[in-house]
């Protein structure tokens, strides 16, 4: 874990430490010269970031059992009561009720798409459900706002958060901030209510009540658009009407600012006076203060969920005064935080805490959006341009953006070029300032994390992601310890195409591999070509294996198309690697842009992975466990690409807790299903059988990681979450013994409007948990997946920088 440094990051160029509690395995934590009193508040707040994290991580999989396992049922989460507490501190400062979001196991609802009966081992008769689309992939977790330089007075921080689907650079007319809605069974969003729509618990929508317009429209006039985009009912047409009773989300730093603060500045002081620093070691020797700032932390922080379709979340910063015993606040922020999809849906395993984010990122480009189509991001392609992710030169008039331009670091960030997708907006004068930031370490403007520089007031907002399911990059994988993978693939819609519909297309080859002990991926020898599904070929040998028909351009909200995997009876067969492709066929109508379709060209598309049982209850009832953002890939598309690939790997190369118990099929045999995430391009124009399998075979070849070389590549939240810990760490010896006690702390934790699932859930025996947590979560932990396939992994372009 890297504890943000305030003021490392203000001046840029003072080195950081070394992350606390975090060294090479089996080495000792290296001690460094005691620190500043107010960067040791950063460290300790970091700490209870770390723990905060851990321990919403072991509820959430006790949910997940509860739900999914013992009940199978749907686990769903409301928000509103952690909301209705900010809204109520926002008016009376004094008025504070500790709250927590509230969890429900529900029955799924009506499902828009099927899977024939035949596949499953039930048999039942036409056709089930699709397994249900993900609620959330996260939620962002706030826990804190050090506000270090505050201005004179009553002075504290409140923070206005919304996402977008569909952003001001998509050059479409309207904006909709519905980035940070819960979504239903289908992937529609939640209570939605929209003009002579049936909502999925099949009520028609006769009338609004007490909801939000989430569209921003341009005026209309004589047939044309007048910008900027307005919150005027009146200027959207019916059909594109939405209303939500909640998409923004509120937290106020005054709990924090009056009650914890002081307690965050006496443990630092602590540290400055024993001349020690806050590592693995101190928070060990300070448990008790540790876990009390912990608990109030917990009782005054709020959870924001995010879904599949949000392309950027803004955080609006305003400091507030207080005033008539409430808070009063300006009509507009200070400053704006814009973190986009490329730096938050990148990589689960590296993106836990907010201090991550931007250390690691696909890449997001800006330039001028009224004069350029994009960026070239591929010398071999020079004719796909990646669209501008921010634009330049944009003014209030315009269909791209609103009054604003972008600040490049002066001499060494070119004004088209590259960034990290993290954006700080300052409200300058008459015209926003967009400040871009790169990677630390790549020169420019480095930075990472939530921090705000503005001249009003400085500070640093802390927290982490609880993440609901996995989001690997190329190279990483995560456990598959279920005996059924069903692979959903969806997109909303094509920039590039008229009226955006387009055809992506999914494929399976299955190869068939003899065991030779060596070291690429499955330790396998020579292999042979078994079968391949895409379009033009759809019959299988058994019922092992299937793919939906073709969907020329996505009908509805979800997944488009599917593949259906048994892995049991796969492994019956002899199969050992099923690779997952897909590729971009053209628009809808069968045109073909001009210079193709890239994934990035795409919007709202995704691949999902479930795991379950071979029943039709199970397969219904299925948790989404791992997601991949398509429109984050690169290059062209009309080829497609290797996406994702299951095989069977060695047990002694397997990543999990030791208690969690293995029910899949494969147990016994030595041998464990994995799930490694490719992405690499499919550059031949032949699909003949021979191809398909030198293209399986390509990916087969690359190095599989040992636990050693596993663990290594681990952060600080993934190495506690598996467990994967020599037994003489500062880790395992000093920080678990904490963990565990802030475990159990939380399980004693019963709010009120605590429903009857979640106090089961805290309760629930640690042997009942380990036993069910594969049949519920067969990834293992969510969010927790691990480097196996280095050489994918380097073949990536990783942003870096100026190219």
């Amino acid at each position: 874990m890297n504890p943000v440094l305030t003021e490392a990051h203000r001046r840029e160029q003072v080195p950081q430490p070394v992350p606390m509690g975090h060294a090479p395995m089996g080495m000792p934590v290296p001690q460094m010269p005691p620190v500043p009193v107010v960067q040791q508040e950063e460290r300790i707040l970091q700490s209870e970031a770390l723990l905060d994290e851990q321990v919403e991580l072991n509820q959430e999989e006790r949910m997940e059992v509860q739900c999914v396992g013992m009940e199978h049922l749907r686990e769903v989460t409301y928000y509103e009561t952690e909301q209705q507490e900010a809204e109520a501190e926002m008016k009376s400062i004094r008025h504070f009720q500790p709250t927590e979001a509230e969890h429900q196991c529900l029955p799924l609802h009506f499902r828009n798409k099927k899977l024939p009966g035949r596949l499953l081992s039930d048999r039942p008769f036409g056709y089930v459900n699709l397994p249900g689309f993900p609620e959330r992939l996260g939620e962002i977790v706030i826990e804190a706002v050090h506000h270090t330089e505050k201005t004179p007075g009553k002075h504290h921080v409140v923070l206005e958060v919304v996402g977008c689907t569909a952003c001001e650079n998509d050059y479409e007319d309207m904006v909709e901030w519905g980035g940070l809605l819960a979504v239903d069974e289908t992937g529609s969003y939640r209570k939605m209510y929209q003009y002579n729509k049936v909502d999925n618990y099949g009520k028609p929508h006769f009338q609004m009540g007490n909801r939000k317009n989430i569209v921003q429209s341009p005026a209309r006039q004589a047939g044309r658009h007048f910008y900027p985009r307005a919150w005027a009912f009146e200027t959207t047409p019916q059909r594109k009407q939405k209303f939500v009773k909640q998409y923004k989300y509120k937290y106020s730093s005054f709990r924090f600012d009056e009650n914890i603060l002081d307690e965050v500045e006496t443990m630092a002081k602590q540290a400055v006076t024993e001349g020690s620093n806050v590592n693995a070691q101190f928070i060990h020797d300070h448990k008790k203060e540790e876990l009390e700032i912990l608990k109030e932390l917990r009782g005054q922080e709020k959870h924001i969920p995010f879904n599949h379709k949000m392309e950027q979340m803004h955080m609006h910063i305003y400091i507030c005064s207080e005033e008539g015993g409430g808070l009063r606040c300006p009509p507009t922020p200070a400053e704006t935080l814009i973190v986009h999809d490329g730096a938050l849906a990148f990589d689960s395993g590296k993106t836990v805490l907010f201090d991550q984010l931007g250390k690691q990122s696909a890449k997001c480009a800006y330039g001028p959006c009224l004069t350029s189509k994009g960026l070239a991001d591929n010398p071999k392609h020079p004719e796909h341009l990646v669209p501008y992710t921010m634009c330049s030169g944009c003014t209030g008039d315009r269909k791209c953006g609103h009054h604003s331009r972008t600040n490049p670091h002066r001499g060494s960030m070119p004004p088209t070029n590259w960034f990290n997708c993290m954006v700080e907006r300052a409200y300058a004068g008459n015209e926003p300032v967009d400040m871009l930031f790169q990677n630390p370490g790549q020169g420019g403007r480095p930075s990472s994390g939530f921090l705000f520089r503005g001249e009003e007031s400085k500070g640093h907002i802390t927290g982490h992601i609880n993440w609901h399911l996995t989001v690997p990059r190329a190279g990483e994988c995560e456990p598959f310890l279920q005996n059924v993978a069903y692979i959903g693939v969806g997109v909303d819609e094509c920039d590039k195409c008229r009226d955006g519909g387009v055809d992506v297309d999914v494929g399976v080859i299955l190869l068939s591999c003899r065991p030779a002990h060596s070291k690429n991926l499955g330790s396998v020898g020579q292999c042979s070509y078994y079968h391949h599904l895409n379009y033009a070929q759809r019959k299988t040998k058994t019922n092992n294996y299937a793919m939906s028909e073709d969907s020329r351009g996505g009908e509805g909200e979800g997944d488009d198309e599917w593949v259906f995997l048994n892995l049991e009876g796969l492994q019956r067969d002899g199969v050992t690697h099923a690779i997952i492709s897909a590729n971009i066929f053209g628009c809808e109508d069968g045109s073909q842009p001009q210079g193709g379709i890239g994934w990035q060209n795409l919007e709202g598309a995704f691949l999902r992975v479930t795991g379950s049982g071979g029943s039709s209850k199970e397969v219904e009832n299925a948790e989404t466990i791992g997601y991949i953002d398509l429109d984050g890939m690169e290059g062209p598309a009309r080829n497609g690409a290797g996406l994702v690939m299951f095989y069977l790997s060695e047990d002694s190369n397997l990543a999990k807790p030791p208690k969690m118990e293995r029910t899949d099929s494969a147990k016994g045999s030595g041998r464990n299903w994995k799930m490694v995430t490719a992405k690499k391009p499919y550059e031949g124009r032949n699909m003949n059988a021979q191809a398909l399998a030198s293209f399986g075979l390509s990916i087969i070849s690359n190095t599989e990681n040992g636990i050693p070389e596993q663990a290594a590549a681990m952060e600080l939240p993934t190495l506690m979450a598996t467990e994967i810990l020599p037994a003489d760490s500062e880790i395992k010896n000093d920080l678990m013994p904490v963990l565990a006690e802030s475990i159990a702390d939380a399980n004693h934790f019963h709010p009120a409007g605590e429903t009857p699932q979640e106090r089961k859930a805290k309760h629930m025996e640690e042997q009942t948990l380990w036993h069910n947590l594969a049949y519920s979560l067969p990834e293992g932990p969510p969010g927790t997946d691990v480097l196996c396939a280095p050489s994918i992994y380097d073949g990536l372009q990783q942003f870096s920088g100026s190219i």
